[in-house]
């Protein structure tokens, strides 16, 4: 409370009012009453586990005094100290010597035999020396020549194939062009076309026309605007007016429309001279305000003092 409560006060101190008391804690004033108070307590487990609440309770704390996980569990591998555990069977790697190694006692005794690696097989491919073995067949390619094929008779048939293979081949025989004059009476010549060799601009056509004017020789008339020709029409042609304004204001139209003419030949608001409502007012309906100004008099209007200043003793 911004107070610091004292913890035995006097008794005059608990008659003066003026003095303000903590409202926690204990309260010396019996008008007043002390608030409950509140704290952890200080009493051990152990005490809690003696009380008594009910046979449940009583039946489910059951084993906590009997010892913990203290006991000597013996290893389940290798040989079992006690009769009813029975003993695990062990392996572990021969420590007498290899067979056939020289010198050593199986060597002595005639109990080196060979390996497989020491017999000689012969290959099963090709012939077998062995009669109780087969020999397999071996294909291999022909070593005849194609000209003894030819002289195999086989049917009446299959010799028609063979005629012209003794004949002359096509490359034998001189052909000769089936373009230009043929030679043979009985070949066709073709017909022959050539360019002439005659000289260029020969003809009396060409000459009359060389001397006839060109096409941009002639004067062709615009088609815009005004045609001079009579066969050709003249457009209509559109242009802006030049009429102005003010032939406009003198058309008559109607009563209702002159009304909207009024005043437009009044005088405007920037015509009239708008005397300022600052300052002096000219006429006399308006009254002047008051005006201020700074004051023109000469500030040295005191006579000056002869008396010496601070600075003028010595």
């Amino acid at each position: 409370m911004g107070v610091t409560a004292k913890s035995s006060p006097n008794a005059k101190e608990l008659r003066n009012p003026k003095v303000i008391r903590s409202s926690f804690g204990s309260q010396p004033l019996s008008v007043h009453p002390s608030a409950s108070s509140f704290g952890f307590g200080s009493s051990s487990r152990g005490a809690f586990v003696r009380q008594y609440l009910s046979p449940e309770h009583a039946q489910a704390m059951g084993g906590d005094n009997s010892p913990g996980a203290i006991y000597n569990m013996l290893s389940s591998i290798s040989k079992q100290p006690l009769s009813n555990n029975s003993t695990s069977a062990k392996f572990s790697f021969g420590t007498a010597e290899r067979i056939g190694k020289k010198g050593n006692k199986a060597d002595r005794k005639g109990m080196m035999k060979p390996g497989p690696g020491a017999y000689k097989m012969p290959s099963s491919i090709a012939a077998q020396i062995v009669s109780t073995k087969k020999s397999a067949a071996t294909p291999s390619f022909g070593s005849s020549t194609r000209d003894n094929q030819q002289k195999l008779f086989l049917t009446t048939d299959h010799e028609k194939i063979h005629y012209g293979r003794h004949s002359p081949g096509p490359s034998i025989y001189q052909a000769t062009s089936c373009f230009g004059i043929q030679q043979n009476a009985r070949n066709r010549s073709s017909p022959m076309w050539r360019m002439s060799k005659s000289s260029r601009f020969e003809y009396d056509y060409e000459k009359r026309a060389s001397k006839l004017p060109g096409a941009g020789q002639y004067v062709a008339g615009s088609s815009v605007g005004k045609m001079v020709v009579s066969q050709k029409k003249t457009m209509p042609k559109f242009s802006f007016g030049r009429g102005t304004r003010d032939a406009k204001a003198k058309l008559f139209t109607s009563a209702d429309h002159e009304k909207s003419q009024y005043g437009k030949h009044s005088p405007g608001p920037t015509t009239s001279v708008t005397d300022s409502s600052m300052g002096r007012q000219i006429l006399s309906r308006r009254s002047s305000h008051n005006a201020w100004s700074f004051g023109s008099a000469v500030r040295k209007t005191f006579k000056e003092s002869e008396v010496p200043g601070p600075g003028a003793y010595d």
